[in-house]
């Protein structure tokens, strides 16, 4: 009886006054629906009553409730079943009974009353407002796109401001989390607004117009083909949806100038070149296929093949040439056939491995972003799975929220990353640069980086040449590939110096012996031999009957590029006594 009383003598239940125990023979109802006890139960002043109380208070669950209010509770039961276990006077004095039984339900309705603990809605609170931010940021997305981020923020929105929200529905805010991000993300890569192609498009519809105007109907089958051409090339860039947000509105304001050339040449010109049509056709139909889930390999080589197959168009052959052209469009349509029927590339816990999943999303690198910025968005991902991998523990929480709070911040970072430029911009494919001295290497360095100097282009640091191998007749072409910050091919033309083949012409000269070669005859060879016909124009100089001497200037055409040559030269022929039989 010692103990029992110095063990509720700590607490303030011991009272021996008269007040005392009629305030005890009047405790309040415990009143708790959560433990389904019945509405206004009341229990006898006795160890009895105490012992169902103690029974009562033990169906209480934590709940929602706090540890330390749960742990108040536990203590208060334990120190009831302690009465319970060494009180034996029950006949002479119930004051000690009656004190716990009165400590007992005020710990219980304290316990009901405390409040619930909340979920924990910091991450949820911090990426609402990242994705707010990201719909500031990105103004140039398209309506739809922003509307359906909005509404993802609105839906998480209303789970951030619901009060009634305890940590037994935490689940239900972690999911909100994950959609938002997912929402972000698809927000992120979504398309921007369009460039402007209003203006290309009428430029096309005027260059279809001149096309079926009867005043050129006459017009020889390649130089038609060459504004077909340009006009596909044109709608290619329509059909591209450049971005106006990345200023790309260049290219298509571009593809207008270079449209507009291909409609005045094709008005001013009447060359009779090789039928391009089915290449020109095929090409547009690879142009429109999508690397979908092709594998890099195989999208490479289709690329290649459509590379080859614009060269060939570029090139403008002469009709002498129609057969390289079909084998041209035979070659395209078998790598066509080819990727589309190559197989396809082979192709889910807690809020950071939800993260994880969404940043390897990326599988490869987008060609516009730049190396450096890709390796910093991989080191993140490896970072964030090294944290995940290692299995830890509660008391690294803080770690993996953070490890997951960088991670997502560095994807968005890295869809925001600065793109690199196509060089189409800088300089447009087929573009003539220059008369050239000769093909040779350095000569056409020298011209190429007369012309991207000025652009701040920097050979072997923004680009680099490769030079084709030039077939007599054929203008120079080069390749120029865009490195580091700028992608995309460029090829463009040169003519060299007539000079070049001065051995050449005079070879032909020398071929013919007789009195009655004349121009005609020379042009003829040249046309046949070294140029396109009419690109070298040859013109009797000078005769000399009594010595049998013929003195020839050969001079190219360098209207609209044409010739593969510019300048002129003179040649010498002398009349071959022992030739006559030759005549």
């Amino acid at each position: 009886m010692k103990k029992l009383l110095s063990l509720l003598g700590a607490v303030g239940l011991i009272s021996t006054s008269a007040a005392a125990v009629v305030s005890f023979a009047h405790a309040p109802e415990i009143r708790n629906a959560e433990d389904n006890q019945e509405e206004g139960k009341t229990y006898t002043q006795n160890l009895a009553g105490l012992r169902d109380l103690i029974v009562d208070a033990k169906v209480l669950g934590q709940g929602a409730k706090s540890v330390q209010a749960f742990a108040e509770l536990k203590k208060e039961i334990g120190e009831a079943e302690a009465v319970t276990q060494l009180w034996t006077n029950e006949k002479d004095d119930l004051t000690i009974v009656t004190a716990a039984i009165t400590k007992l339900q005020l710990a219980i309705t304290k316990f009901n009353t405390d409040s619930d603990v909340m979920a924990n809605k910091a991450t949820l609170g911090t990426r609402i407002t990242n994705a707010r931010k990201l719909l500031d940021d990105n103004s140039h997305k398209t309506a739809s796109a922003k509307s359906a981020l909005q509404g993802k923020i609105d839906e998480a929105n209303n789970v951030f401001e619901d009060a009634t929200i305890t940590i037994l529905q935490q689940s239900t805010v972690n999911e909100s989390i994950t959609i938002l991000q997912l929402a972000m993300i698809t927000f992120a890569q979504s398309q921007d607004e369009k460039a402007d192609t209003n203006a290309l498009q009428s430029k096309i519809n005027e260059a279809r117009a001149t096309l079926a105007n009867e005043i050129y109907k006459n017009k020889p089958v390649a130089v038609i083909h060459q504004l077909q051409e340009a006009i596909k090339l044109a709608e290619i860039v329509v059909e591209k949806g450049y971005s106006k947000h990345r200023n790309e509105q260049v290219i298509v304001d571009q593809q207008i100038d270079i449209l507009t050339q291909a409609i005045e040449n094709f008005v001013n010109s009447n060359k009779v070149k090789a039928n391009l049509s089915a290449l020109t056709s095929l090409i547009s139909t690879a142009q429109l296929i999508q690397q979908n889930h092709k594998s890099d390999a195989d999208w490479n080589t289709l690329q290649a093949a459509i590379g080859r197959a614009m060269g060939v168009v570029t090139a403008q052959p002469i009709k002498d040439k129609q057969d390289d052209v079909n084998a041209a469009v035979i070659t395209l349509q078998a790598a066509i056939n080819n990727f589309n029927n190559a197989a396809n590339k082979l192709a889910d816990v807690s809020l950071l491995k939800t993260t994880i999943d969404q940043a390897k999303t990326i599988v490869t690198k987008p060609v516009d972003k730049l190396d450096a910025n890709w390796n910093t968005f991989q080191i993140a991902i490896a970072n964030a799975k090294s944290i995940y991998d290692s299995a830890p523990t509660i008391n690294q929480q803080e770690e993996v929220n953070t490890a997951s709070n960088t991670l997502f911040t560095a994807l968005l970072t890295f869809l925001n990353s600065a793109a690199r430029i196509n060089i189409n911009k800088i300089i447009a494919n087929g573009t003539f640069i220059a008369n050239i001295a000769n093909n040779r290497e350095e000569t056409i360095a020298a011209a190429v980086a007369a012309v991207l100097t000025s652009k701040s282009m920097t050979k072997d640091t923004d680009y680099t040449i490769s030079v084709a191998t030039k077939p007599v007749g054929e203008k120079t072409k080069v390749t120029l590939t865009g490195i580091n910050g700028y992608t995309g091919t460029a090829e463009v033309t040169f003519a060299i110096a007539i000079s070049n083949i001065e051995t050449e012409i005079k070879d032909l000269v020398d071929e013919h012996k007789y009195a009655t070669w004349n121009a005609e005859a020379l042009q003829t060879e040249i046309d046949n031999k070294l140029d396109n016909p009419g690109a070298l124009k040859v013109v009797l100089v000078s005769e000399d009957a009594e010595s049998g001497t013929k003195r020839f200037s050969i001079t190219a055409n360098e209207k609209f590029n044409y010739s593969a040559y510019h300048g002129s030269i003179e040649v010498s022929y002398q009349f071959d006594e022992d030739s006559k039989d030759e005549e």
